[in-house]
């Protein structure tokens, strides 16, 4: 009698995927762990940043700034945190600030050069120290103001002489007026760098590259109007320069700006000017008023004559 063994039957078929659903990868894991990280930035001069990371794309942390989603730099945060690059970001539409990485075991991790206005690595809360760098600009003539996109704790207010707290950056810009077209950096050494056409040496308006200090020169003007045929002159009455009754005032100016003269009290004339980073006037005027240029002991000198309209 032979006997005929039949093919091993399983007790049941299972339709079930082959690893269980929740068994994600060892890198899936990592990748979806969060980890309370607290960020302190308000050493600096700044009155709001971004921190740019996963899982958005866009700012993580409370938008509790007036700035649309930038964070009050008030306080000190804690937020739950991914694993990955962020970007720390203090200029609108900026992509030079500094990043810092939080690793898998929930440590904060940085490139060395940042070590020297940074802190915290290895654990997990980032302090943003920057540098202390003093800006002077008591040689300008006028008001001078942060410009641009950044948010400094004294936006709206001019400044003299004064020390800020700034992170390495390129495109720091402070003007007359939000017109401004060249910047000043700050290097991973604190350290002020700017184009060196615009160094003093150079003929130029700054003067500072390699210290910790930005002193402001701007480009010397006079400024002749005593054949305008009204009360006086003055330049732009929002620089802060006061009306000279005489027809004549003398400068120290930004380049960049569009400065407007008036030869009445508060009133703007038609008659505008310009240097350019490199410390050439451009003019603009219309009819009754008439610019010319030349130089007066070695310093640029614009006068201004009002031309009798024919009738």
């Amino acid at each position: 009698m032979s006997t005929t063994l039949e093919p091993h039957r399983p007790l049941f078929v299972s339709n079930c995927r082959k690893d269980p659903p929740f068994a994600a990868s060892l890198t899936e894991r990592i990748a979806m762990a969060t980890f309370p990280i607290t960020v302190d930035a308000t050493a600096l001069s700044n009155t709001a940043y971004l921190i740019i990371g996963p899982p958005t794309g866009f700012n993580i942390f409370p938008p509790n700034s007036s700035a649309l989603g930038w964070t009050a730099n008030s306080q000190a945060y804690t937020v739950s945190m991914e694993t990955g690059d962020y970007l720390f970001q203090i200029e609108s539409g900026g992509v030079n600030s500094f990043h810092f990485q939080i690793s898998a075991t929930g440590t904060i991790t940085y490139a060395a050069e940042y070590a020297a206005f940074l802190s915290g690595e290895g654990t997990s809360e980032l302090r943003v120290l920057g540098y202390k760098v003093q800006l002077d600009a008591r040689y300008i003539t006028g008001q001078v103001f942060w410009s641009g996109n950044l948010a400094i704790d004294n936006n709206n207010l001019p400044i003299p002489l004064e020390t800020f707290n700034l992170i390495p950056l390129d495109t720091y810009k402070v003007s007359a007026s939000d017109e401004n077209d060249w910047a000043f950096g700050v290097d991973n050494t604190g350290k002020v760098f700017y184009d060196q056409s615009f160094d003093y040496a150079q003929g130029g308006f700054l003067q500072g590259a390699g210290t910790t200090k930005l002193t402001l020169l701007g480009y010397p003007l006079l400024i002749d109007a005593r054949n305008a045929g009204e009360a006086g002159v003055r330049i732009s009455s929002d620089t802060g320069v006061p009306f000279a009754t005489s027809g004549v005032t003398y400068a120290n100016l930004l380049p960049g700006c569009i400065y407007v003269l008036e030869f009445e009290d508060g009133v703007l004339s038609s008659a505008t000017f310009r240097f350019s980073d490199v410390g050439v006037l451009t003019l603009t005027h219309q009819l009754p008023w008439v610019l010319s240029l030349d130089k007066f002991h070695g310093v640029p000198r614009l006068t201004v004559n009002r031309v009798t309209l024919a009738h």
